[in-house]
């Protein structure tokens, strides 16, 4: 939440730009994880708490699992760290969007993963672009707290689960509507003709911003690039085909 300072700066900077959001009574709501491969898991609880519609802080967002042998010395009622939904009333949208458009890619991992499954059962979520990484397991650092050892170890002791106990994206979360964006030239983030973002446009308002000669001139292009690519190949034959 913040550089180390206990000024929880991130934190302020997020309830600040979601502020400013409510203020304006946004409507559709874009989400850009594509670069982020991850973060505080109470964090990721907070943010889905600002777009999760219907705020109740009763209900569950998130769900600790641990490993078994750490669940067998845990009591029936710890077995899990529940994580509920906060509400920021100066910061909440949750009421006036329906769903949410998450732009993400292979980069997209763990904490940012798991803002997507906390969301699924409450809104609809539309992911565009690529296959997530598929992180939904969390580690823990180990010191020697004697300081007599310069090495630690970090081993994986738990898994995240929404509140369905659902948390099957260990391959990653497969898109609703596939772009790679490699295959267009790269654009500023936030520019309305960057591939993903235009997309997302699109599926809002049924208008595209990215003209559709240059997706048509940029596919072909690709096409053209592995096809060349390809003709400079040596030929491998199976031998077993020749018998």
């Amino acid at each position: 939440k913040d550089s180390g300072d206990d000024t929880e700066i991130y934190l302020n900077e997020l309830l600040q730009s979601f502020s400013y959001f409510k203020g304006n009574n946004i409507s559709e709501f874009i989400l850009d994880f594509r670069y982020n491969s991850g973060g505080l898991i109470d964090l990721a609880t907070t943010l889905s708490s600002l777009i999760v519609p219907n705020i109740d802080t009763t209900k569950i967002a998130l769900q600790i699992g641990y490993n078994n042998k750490i669940m067998k010395t845990l009591k029936d009622a710890d077995r899990t760290t529940e994580m509920r939904f906060s509400y920021y009333p100066n910061s909440y949208i949750g009421n006036n969007i329906k769903k949410v458009y998450v732009l993400v890619s292979h980069n997209t991992a763990s904490a940012s993963e798991a803002v997507i499954n906390c969301l699924i059962p409450y809104m609809d979520v539309i992911l565009i672009g690529n296959t997530t990484y598929g992180k939904n397991v969390g580690s823990m650092m180990f010191t020697d707290e004697d300081k007599r050892f310069d090495w630690a170890i970090q081993p994986v002791i738990l898994k995240m689960y929404n509140s369905n106990w659902e948390s099957e994206y260990t391959h990653g979360f497969a898109p609703n509507m596939y772009i790679n964006e490699l295959n267009y030239p790269l654009r500023e983030l936030g520019s309305l003709n960057e591939p993903l973002l235009n997309k997302a446009i699109l599926s809002i308002t049924g208008r595209a911003t990215l003209k559709s000669s240059d997706i048509i001139k940029r596919e072909i292009e690709v096409i053209h690039q592995s096809l060349i690519s390809k003709t400079s190949l040596p030929i491998i034959i199976n031998k077993h085909c020749l018998q």
